[in-house]
């Protein structure tokens, strides 16, 4: 195949060849607003992450971040939306309290007509040693407002915290916090609680069904669902050890009236070790019925290959399934995190934000990140880490407009990033596209049965400056990336030819000699500045020399970049 392409004359199109001209080996994406690293080594800033409403006044809206090891305690901080600088410390007490493993932006909590903020810490020993608590903070201020304190040793209290708006009509915001350890029903069955945010009080206590299910780990608000004026919960139990170790039950998700903590929706998974259910979101309305909808993430799903993981988005009114996203990178765990996006591409339906963050491509657990949209579940956008054990996508949320240009943002931890010191962490804030990219077509695997494939970081906008990656390939092996203007289907040998008209340029990955799936190469491109080239399509596939490939060659699937 790599002798036939090579045959091709390279099209007279100034942009695919003057990109390609243009290519250095690796740069900052320019679509990464900001990154902030962690004070220390093993800090793990960004293990947990939440968009908050402006607190300081600035007109835009501001962060809670969690860093669980932080001082040897783990702490939180309320950073600006602008540029990730601190605004108020949320510091731990005792040692290995874990503080900062689960945030939440709560709502305002104490009628100062501000949202305030939830910080969890599930080791904390007052009640006994991992009981937990729950600290809320005025984000305002940063002040202290009032702890509630985890009810029995181990019940890890803290963790699979959510702001559920005023679901008793008192004027004041509240809550659910999770108890995954909590043995109502057997063995760590898991409990969650809502909690009034007026003083700390509980409203409403929900049980996991049975011994293992670690039911509220996760939990998410919804919003009304059910029409009674009150915000709803999703509360995920991912039975990672449910029934044995070796077959572990599939975890499921339930939806429960905030008023009233009556069962509305119970939804199961569908493969027994999916850990369906380990994290869940409210997502806003995706369907247009005038209800919020909500995702679960199933990380360890092999729809799309071993522990690829996926994403389900179901309907808040009924329980149906209504989007199925399913991740295609082996051992990526496409679910870990996942949130709602915001309005990313300005067709007035919310979208989603789910992270990969065991990805390999361009390093050992660099992680990644991926936007779907909420109106037909195609990927629209997303980025990938680029240093080892990085884990871009631990954690994941919707950041609201921190740039002021109309789209929403994107949050997210990077918890085993080694900026400062090792596992430090690292919390980075994206803006949105104008332009989408996104795959298209079928690839061919390579050595290992790993099917090389392309990612983008940074934006198809015109004027901006992209990395184009190719990932997942044998790593040495030489190549070559073909770019066009027109996205085909033309069988070539056992491959299939994605690109027309076509420009070729060769590559050699880097990567260990001869390793599946160790090979990658990044391409560091500038779109042009020139208005005219808003609308135009560009089309990217890449291919490589493979022994242990079907006909020598291994192929990425096709990528188009629709240029705004």
């Amino acid at each position: 195949m790599l002798a036939k392409l090579r045959s091709l004359r390279c099209p007279r199109s100034v942009l695919a060849c003057g990109l390609l001209a243009a290519a250095t080996d690796v740069a900052a994406a320019q679509r990464l607003l900001y990154s902030v690293d962690g004070n220390a080594a093993f800090d793990q800033l960004g293990i947990r992450i939440r968009g908050l409403p402006d607190v300081n006044g600035d007109g835009v809206p501001d962060l809670l971040v969690g860093a669980i090891f932080e001082g040897g305690s783990g702490a939180a901080r309320i950073a600006s939306g602008v540029d990730g600088s601190l605004l108020h410390a949320c510091p731990g007490g005792a040692p290995y309290e874990e503080v900062g493993a689960s945030v939440a932006s709560a709502g305002d909590l104490d009628g100062d007509g501000v949202g305030d903020a939830l910080v969890g810490a599930p080791l904390h020993a007052a009640a006994g040693f991992g009981a937990g608590a729950v600290r809320a903070y005025s984000s305002a201020s940063g002040a202290l407002l009032y702890t509630v304190i985890g009810h029995a040793a181990f019940d890890n209290f803290g963790d699979g915290l959510a702001g559920l708006g005023d679901v008793d009509g008192d004027g004041r915001a509240d809550f659910v916090a999770g108890a995954p350890g909590a043995d109502p029903n057997g063995a760590e069955s898991g409990r969650a609680y809502v909690i009034r945010g007026a003083n700390g009080s509980i409203a409403h206590v929900l049980d996991g069904l049975g011994a293992g299910d670690v039911f509220g780990y996760a939990s998410g608000g919804l919003g009304d669902v059910d029409g009674d004026g009150a915000g709803d919960v999703v509360v995920g139990a991912f039975q990672k050890f449910g029934a044995t170790v070796v077959q572990p039950a599939p975890g499921y998700a339930r939806v429960y009236s905030g008023a009233s903590g009556a069962l509305l929706h119970h939804v199961g998974g569908a493969t027994p070790g999916d850990v369906f259910g380990i994290s869940v979101a409210g997502v806003g309305d995706v369907d247009g019925d005038g209800v919020g909808d909500f995702a679960a993430g199933a990380p360890e799903s092999a729809v799309g290959g071993l522990r690829a993981g996926r994403v389900l988005v179901h309907s808040g009114a009924s329980g149906a399934q209504l989007l199925a996203l399913s991740g295609d990178v082996l051992d990526a765990q496409l679910g870990y995190s996942v949130h709602g996006a915001g309005d990313v591409d300005l067709d007035g339906v919310p979208d989603l934000l789910a992270g990969a963050p065991f990805a390999n491509g361009l390093a050992f657990e660099a992680g990644s990140f991926h936007v779907y949209s909420g109106a037909s579940g195609a990927r629209i956008g997303g980025g990938v880490g680029t240093s080892a054990e990085q884990r871009l996508g631990y954690a994941v949320s919707g950041a609201g407009d921190v740039d002021q240009d109309g789209r929403a943002d994107l949050a997210l931890g990077s918890p085993r990033a080694s900026g400062v010191g090792t596992y430090s962490g690292r919390f980075e804030t994206y803006a949105s596209c104008r332009g989408a990219s996104a795959a298209y077509g079928s690839g061919l695997a390579g050595a290992g049965g790993i099917a090389p494939r392309l990612a983008t970081s940074g934006c198809p906008d015109v004027g901006a400056s992209i990395q184009l990656h190719v990932l997942d390939g044998s790593g040495g092996a030489s190549g070559l990336l073909l770019v066009g203007t027109q996205a085909i289907a033309l069988p070539v040998g056992p491959a299939t030819l994605h690109v027309w008209p076509l420009a070729h340029f060769p590559y050699k990955l880097d990567g260990a000699s001869g390793v599946a799936g160790a090979g990658h190469r990044t391409f560091a491109l500038q779109i042009p500045a020139d208005p005219a080239l808003a609308g135009q399509a560009l089309c990217w596939q890449a291919g490589h020399l493979d022994a242990q490939a079907v006909g020598g060659i291994a192929a990425t699937p096709g990528l188009r970049w629709s240029l705004q």
